[in-house]
């Protein structure tokens, strides 16, 4: 079952997704006239997780009965109207040195828990984005897994973890600098994590490129998140894979994420949680790429997550 979130004429919205059509949920509730679902996917899951109210059984169970009653409620899939399936100020948390790989190609201690960092959500983009690489961007992107939390939870145990998440979904997360400013701001080596976080997580990812994030939330209970293949492509001159990893090579399990997190968080149902790097870090790294390109990033048994690039920074001298 997949669950998205769309731009409207009449309203953003969402729905269920089948192949090149939603079902808009709001308007299919109010036809059976069943209590308000909620005006946005994070206040759906709240309420189909923590209140009770089992919209998807019951709209679904109609649905397949009695398809006409919901024709009018069913949308093409616009390619330009995909939004993030949270988009109502979600909460992401990005986990920093959980790649096994990366730590040990780059000579890096392994943490003794998961550390985060808490995005801003307004950089946030859907399915289908394009992102720009302006003069003086370097750097590359990390392919992430991300859990949904549909049930709140403050201290969870680690043998119910699991039992808090809603569903899954994608990010295409950026690693970068920008040439000349962030050297000149360096401190002292002693100094460098707390400086590498708050410069890169702080200016760069969360005030200057757009994080992808869906295209939809998959739910089924018989993903384990710990054992699927991300893969990596790109096109530029051809279509490639850039990086293919697996999840189980990740540091921390989600099970340990989740739990870690919420004896300080109390995480509410919209919350999302990221693998961090699965493999290398900043990769594929941004390279001149020319009009038409894009990279697309596949979990298995996900979805395909796809953001186009706009590269104006002047050719392949600018490698």
């Amino acid at each position: 079952m997949k669950l998205g979130s769309f731009k409207c004429e009449d309203g953003n919205s969402y729905g269920l997704i089948f192949e090149d059509e939603w079902f808009d949920i709001k308007k299919a509730a109010n036809k059976l006239k069943i209590k308000n679902p909620g005006n946005n996917l994070k206040t759906f899951l709240k309420k189909q997780y923590n209140d009770g109210y089992n919209y998807l059984e019951r709209i679904l169970d109609v649905y397949y009965k009695s398809p006409n009653i919901f024709s009018e409620f069913v949308r093409s899939i616009d390619h330009d109207s995909w939004l993030p399936p949270i988009s109502d100020k979600p909460r992401l948390f990005t986990q920093r040195g959980n790649s096994c790989l990366n730590s040990r190609l780059s000579n890096l201690e392994f943490p003794n828990n998961p550390v985060f960092e808490l995005r801003f959500p307004h950089p946030n983009v859907g399915h289908n984005s394009e992102f720009t690489i302006t003069p003086g961007l370097k750097g590359g992107w990390n392919p992430e897994l991300v859990v949904v939390i549909g049930k709140q939870g403050k201290n969870i145990k680690l043998d119910n973890a699991y039992d808090h998440i809603a569903g899954y979904t994608i990010l295409i997360d950026h690693a970068g600098n920008i040439e000349g400013r962030m050297d000149d701001w360096m401190v002292d080596e002693e100094d460098r994590v707390l400086w590498d976080a708050f410069f890169y997580t702080g200016f760069f990812g969360n005030l200057v490129s757009p994080h992808p994030i869906g295209p939809w939330i998959t739910i089924d209970e018989n993903i384990n998140p710990d054992n699927l293949w991300v893969s990596a492509c790109e096109k530029r001159n051809e279509v490639r894979i850039v990086e293919k990893v697996h999840s189980s090579a990740l540091l921390f399990s989600f099970s340990e994420t989740i739990s870690f997190l919420s004896t300080f968080v109390t995480l509410k149902p919209g919350d999302m949680i990221s693998s961090g790097s699965i493999g290398y870090d900043s990769y594929p790294h941004w390279d001149y790429y020319p009009d038409g390109s894009y990279i697309e990033v596949e979990a298995e048994n996900i979805g395909t997550l796809r953001m186009n690039i706009n590269d104006i920074r002047g050719g392949e001298d600018d490698k």
